[in-house]
């Protein structure tokens, strides 16, 4: 299978009387010392698979490395030892055996179509194709490639479907007969909260991801990725996704800018946002506002009245929030997201006073002292899953401890914003060696 990575033929000397014509592709390798050969073995007339192939790997003194078979759909998977120069020999009962010599290097999973023909049957050569795997997940990708259970896309398919968004790649790739629900992993770590919330996915820059591998049913699932406790009910399919970044670099994060507000408590708010792109275990979002509330609606009327609040004053407020967000839980749409917050609000207030003055009246307006309140909220909203600029509208609620009256339930409150998926890039640690 072709792959988005540029790959360079050459052309090796014809090696039996059939033909064989050789295309390698030459790739850096990485920091790691693992080299493979995976692929499928096919009849060359009707290109249907072969099992149970006889795969053998042998140095160039004819040591025996490595052996194995092509399994139920002529995929196989053979790794060698160490990089260098190797024999490769298919067979299988009934057919002309083949031979060719490929060059293995390090982190480099070598892609191999092989087909068989009889006895009397003219031969094609043997394709081979390579592409770069820098991590444990990119070469436990590769080994999967061609799995008959499971649909496989990586970066060139990908870019072939011109999807924007993980969850496209998964409508648009996948036929008709999808999962209800999916088990997301993200290179190899179930990114799953335990109140059944798919954290972070769908903010994965679609340039981010390696590869994604789509798992209709819970058997399909490869058994390391079987979770029980996360899907007791086994009625969930499974989604691994392999990003582009080396083991603990970080994705970009999503900015946030907003404003609104309610007929009731906000007269208006402002609000700016910040989330990481692949959430972390306990805080993926920080949230400032300021603005204008209504201490009636806050602290009831008979408090406010006694705190010095007139009715019809609107004095500022200012708020900062810590919390998680993702898809909302149980809705299977990935334009419909969830949150849940804690944080702290500080309230400041005027009252009016009458002053005498010169045997005249005259309404003066002081200032109240600034109280705080902390509490939590809850939102749900509904945002444009994809683009660099995604629009969003979400109702929040919740209830805070104000040091003035105790626990108060916030009044709903409506906003309006928009996130920018791009910004805030975490750059990789790399260490040089010093």
């Amino acid at each position: 299978m072709n792959t988005d990575i540029p790959y360079r033929k050459t052309t090796m000397p014809r090696l039996d009387s059939a033909g064989l014509l050789l295309l390698v592709t030459l790739l850096l390798p990485a920091a790691s010392h693992t080299q493979a050969v995976t692929g499928v073995v096919a009849d060359v007339n009707n290109l249907e698979r072969l099992v149970g192939a006889e795969i053998l790997l042998f140095s160039m003194d004819s040591v025996l490395h490595a052996a194995t078979f092509s399994g139920e759909n002529g995929e196989f998977f053979i790794e060698a030892s160490e990089a260098g120069a190797y024999t490769m020999e298919v067979r299988h009962l009934g057919y002309k055996g083949r031979a060719v010599t490929i060059a293995l290097q390090t982190d480099i999973v070598v892609e191999v179509r092989v087909n068989l023909a009889s006895e009397a049957t003219e031969l094609e050569g043997i394709t081979v194709y390579g592409q770069t795997a820098e991590t444990e997940g990119q070469r436990e990708f590769l080994s999967r490639r061609h799995l008959p259970w499971n649909y496989s896309f990586d970066m060139e398919e990908i870019e072939r479907l011109h999807a924007a968004s993980v969850m496209d790649v998964v409508h648009l790739g996948v036929p008709v007969a999808r999962a209800n629900c999916y088990t997301v992993y993200l290179d190899g770590r179930p990114n799953v909260t335990g109140v059944g919330v798919n954290l972070g996915y769908l903010d994965i820059p679609i340039g981010s991801v390696y590869g994604v591998e789509v798992y209709r049913t819970y058997m399909d699932i490869p058994l390391k990725y079987r979770d029980n406790f996360v899907d007791p009910e086994m009625e969930c399919g499974g989604l691994l996704i392999w990003s582009t970044v080396a083991p603990g670099a970080g994705l970009p994060s999503i900015w946030s800018l907003g404003g609104g507000g309610s007929v009731s408590l906000e007269r208006w708010v402002a609000e700016v946002a910040w989330r990481r792109g692949v959430p972390g275990k306990y805080m993926t979002s920080v949230r400032l506002r300021a603005g204008q509330y209504d201490p009636e609606k806050l602290l009831g009327s008979a408090n406010a009245s006694e705190q010095g609040f007139e009715s019809d004053t609107r004095p500022w407020y200012a708020s900062g929030l810590m919390g998680v967000q993702g898809p909302a839980p149980w809705i299977n749409k990935e334009a419909i997201y969830a949150r849940a917050s804690l944080g702290a609000s500080v309230y400041g207030g005027q009252s009016e006073v009458v002053a005498v003055e010169d045997s005249s009246y005259r309404t003066v307006r002081e200032d109240i002292a600034p109280f705080v309140g902390l509490g939590g909220e809850v939102a749900i909203g509904l945002r444009m899953p994809r683009g660099k600029v995604r629009p969003w509208i979400e109702v929040r609620t919740g209830t805070e401890y104000v040091t003035r009256t105790g626990f108060r339930w916030l009044v709903p409150v409506v906003t309006l914003g928009v996130e920018l998926g791009r910004a805030g890039l975490v750059p990789t640690l790399q260490d040089d060696g010093n």
